[in-house]
């Protein structure tokens, strides 16, 4: 893992077993659950990472000796965090922002802080409420209060959602 994770492993390791998953060369296909068994006690100065060692039962024989697997540990899991596209969060000079669809089809810009991004999909922790809509394609043309029209060829934009846990990666 990156040394800028060791803290953050640390601090989850005091809480109980750490979980780690592996996955396939697509980096979706699941292929076993597993929890760290070793934390080595010193940065690697060459690569600036930590290594850690999991283990798996692999009780469905899905993991070969020698076998190249992606790898993500849990650290954490946001349940019922509010999740929008990662697209849809602007960066301004002092803040992180969406602009959040209002009854009467115009928008408002709203400022958000965001806990976390994964696989494309950003946990937003303050600033934007279960269930509401935010505009998801076009947003760099808009300005407070704009009146927009929904793409009728695309779905509505998703509301916010909770969505799965956020991992830190690393590819072994």
């Amino acid at each position: 893992m990156p040394q800028d994770h060791t803290d953050e492993i640390r601090t989850s390791q005091r809480s109980g077993a750490l979980t780690v998953v592996a996955y396939g060369s697509d980096d979706k296909t699941e292929l076993a659950r597993g929890s760290v068994t070793l934390i080595e006690n010193q940065i690697d100065s060459a690569t600036g990472t930590l290594r850690l060692k999991g283990t798996f039962a692999n009780t469905h024989e899905r993991l070969w000796p020698g076998e190249f697997v992606n790898v993500r540990l849990i650290l954490s899991t946001r349940k019922g965090a509010v999740t929008v596209p990662q697209r849809t969060v602007m960066q301004g000079a002092n803040d992180s922002y969406v602009y959040a669809v209002k009854a009467d089809s115009t928008v408002e810009r709203r400022t958000v802080q965001v806990a976390a991004t994964q696989d494309g999909v950003a946990a937003i922790e303050k600033g934007l409420a279960l269930g509401e809509k935010v505009v998801i394609d076009g947003q760099y043309r808009l300005t407070n209060g704009a009146r927009i029209k929904v793409d009728t060829a695309k779905p509505d934009p998703p509301p916010a959602t909770p969505n799965e846990p956020l991992t830190a990666h690393s590819k072994d």
